[in-house]
């Protein structure tokens, strides 16, 4: 129970964090929305788990309460790398205007780290044949100095 409360402060204190340091446009406003969302999904997920019999408080009952919190961070993690999959995304189309497929490894460890990124771009929009190449090698750039961890475009 008191690994849940501190997950959901963190959770409450992440998004207030981001929405003072976020700007005003678009980006701001999704990654927002997507935090509103994380925050929403921790504070009901003890509930989804007590309902469909899959969590219980007795340890005996529940397989044991590492069983729990494995799946519990596994999860996390999980939506923490949807959240930064769909940011770089946007990034991707309202900066450069690429499509691509973007995919985020993360670590269950206490910060969630990212591990890392890869980035498949499906549509270049852009004539010249040579300046995406470039334009690729700057992203890397860019996402490695963001998040800290290998990038791979492609």
């Amino acid at each position: 129970m008191k690994g849940y409360l501190f997950a959901l402060a963190g959770a409450i204190l992440l998004s207030a964090v981001a929405a003072a340091i976020l700007p005003e446009g678009k980006m701001g406003k999704f990654v927002r929305g997507m935090l509103r969302l994380f925050t929403l999904t921790v504070l009901v997920a003890p509930f989804v788990g007590l309902t469909s019999g899959k969590l219980s408080f007795d340890k005996e009952a529940s397989g044991g309460e590492t069983a729990v919190q494995s799946d519990y961070l596994e999860r996390c993690a999980e939506m923490a790398s949807a959240m930064d999959e769909a940011a770089i995304a946007f990034w991707l189309r309202s900066e450069y205007g690429f499509e691509g497929e973007v995919s985020v490894s993360r670590v269950c460890d206490s910060g969630f780290s990212v591990q890392k990124i890869e980035v498949k771009i499906t549509d270049f929009g852009i004539t010249s044949s040579e300046e995406h190449i470039d334009r690729m090698a700057q992203i890397a750039r860019e996402l490695k100095e963001q998040y800290g961890c290998e990038a791979e475009v492609k």
